[in-house]
């Protein structure tokens, strides 16, 4: 961008990852980085598990089926509800369910005591934290200020989206995931 005074003419030029320079922005950007990393960690392990456990193609089916129809079905909804609410209490609230989710996973694997129907409420639970999340996430940006100073709206949700797709190949790289 050009910008010219009357008076002197000032030159300045467009930053790139504007929103890394600010600490709300940066301190965002890395927690949903981290936050995807261990989604995609914990998608491996129960996925990995339940195969294990149950040797059911249909599981494994359903475990994908009831990770993106929500998406499909409920994302627009969620839009409207960051419009509505406070975006960043939607966000700590699919936060809190991945918690409660992956606690619950973890307790059920510990405990040798998976059933498919745990695996299967879980499952749907985690498609829903996604998709309240995720959705929630993507319409907030305008009112994170690091994303609305100089930051174009091209560059807000590139590197947003960068972040979480840094964390997806993640799983790969974990010993013993395939």
């Amino acid at each position: 961008m050009f910008q010219s005074n009357t008076k002197e003419s000032i030159v300045t030029e467009p930053k790139s990852f504007a929103a890394l320079r600010h600490p709300g922005g940066r301190a965002y950007l890395s927690y949903a980085m981290l936050a995807m990393m261990a989604d995609n960690i914990e998608h491996v392990i129960s996925y990995w598990i339940i195969f294990q456990k149950f040797e059911s193609p249909a599981l494994a089916g359903f475990a994908v089926f009831s990770h993106w129809v929500p998406f499909l079905l409920f994302s627009v909804y969620a839009g409207a509800l960051a419009d509505r609410f406070d975006p960043r209490r939607i966000i700590q609230f699919g936060m809190v369910l991945f918690m409660i989710v992956s606690s619950g996973w973890g307790i059920l694997f510990l405990t040798d005591s998976l059933e498919v129907w745990h695996a299967a409420v879980l499952l749907v639970l985690h498609g829903f934290a996604g998709v309240i999340w995720a959705s929630t996430a993507s319409s907030c940006f305008p009112t994170i200020p690091a994303f609305t100073t100089r930051s174009p709206i091209r560059a807000r949700h590139a590197t947003s989206c960068g972040t979480t797709t840094t964390a997806w190949p993640t799983p790969s790289i974990v010993p013993g995931a395939g």
